[in-house]
């Protein structure tokens, strides 16, 4: 049994440039319910385009404040609530602008 990802269409072109793995973005879930059925396959999504733009500030160029870098990489990556005290200067600029940019990718 050969096993594969389903991911949302809209996912699709950027799911593809995984590699050597069976793929299908269907647009709804009736599909992946027809495509499972054999009444209306589904095929792997066409890898989209590559966009080359400026480069992205990196968490990593922020020197120091560990803890604050830390907080923002756990926040990001688990889809977690990060609560930032006005008055608290732990979080510094740079950080909130690599935040801004890890959670809109």
């Amino acid at each position: 049994m050969g096993l594969g990802l389903i991911v949302p269409e809209a996912c699709g072109p950027e799911a593809a440039w995984a590699g050597d793995v069976r793929l299908i973005a269907p647009p709804s879930l009736i599909a992946v319910v027809n495509h499972f059925r054999g009444t209306q396959m589904t095929g792997p999504p066409k890898p989209g385009r590559i966009l080359d733009g400026p480069g992205a500030p990196d968490l990593k160029e922020v020197r120091g404040q560990e803890h604050a870098k830390r907080a923002l990489e756990i926040a990001a990556a688990g889809g977690h609530n990060l609560l930032k005290g006005e008055n608290i200067a732990i979080v510094k600029p740079l950080c909130d602008q690599q935040l801004r940019i890890a959670l809109a990718a």
